[in-house]
């Protein structure tokens, strides 16, 4: 457990109290809802806490890391994330929630590939600008590939439609 010293003790608590902060809140906007559609009134508290102990977990599997994996793990993370931007165009794959078909369903997981995606541009940029720090003046180099894979996102997201997603894609 030595990994546990080097966590900043400040941003691991603010997580800990944003996460609690949002399960109690949950928790009193699902109450009635969970009570009159689930029977259960705690159900929607179930799921949130469930979603939430496992981000903690994966959380500190992530700050177990060696941090130079994520180089490694750049141009993976990106290309399932697009891929599973596709599968969301997929019938009997995807779920329609709201009008719109952003969610992808396995099992009784649902989630949201745009979230994977927001994850997998930041890590790729990391990499490709620090590979290209001494050509980042090009435009062929430090700027064209970059647009292209914001550019792809972009278009990916609204056709779900999630155009507020795109937007961030392009702004990264």
């Amino acid at each position: 457990m030595d990994f546990l010293r080097r966590l900043d003790p400040i941003l691991l608590l603010s997580t800990l109290g944003l996460v609690g902060m949002g399960i109690v809140m949950v928790y009193s906007a699902s109450f009635p809802v969970g009570t009159e559609r689930m029977g259960d009134p705690y159900h929607f508290l179930k799921k949130q806490a469930f979603a939430a102990f496992l981000g903690m977990v994966l959380l500190l599997a992530a700050a177990r890391l060696n941090y130079r994996i994520w180089k490694v793990l750049a141009l993976p993370l990106l290309a399932g994330s697009v891929g599973l931007l596709f599968l969301v165009f997929v019938p009997g794959v995807r779920q329609q929630i709201g009008g719109a078909y952003r969610w992808l369903k396995i099992s009784s997981f649902s989630f949201q590939p745009a979230e994977l995606a927001k994850l997998a541009l930041v890590i790729y940029l990391a990499r490709s600008l620090t590979l290209k720090e001494g050509r980042m003046e090009s435009f062929s180099v430090g700027f064209l590939p970059h647009v292209i894979v914001m550019g792809i996102l972009f278009l990916l997201v609204p056709k779900q439609p999630d155009f507020g997603t795109g937007v961030l894609f392009v702004t990264v």
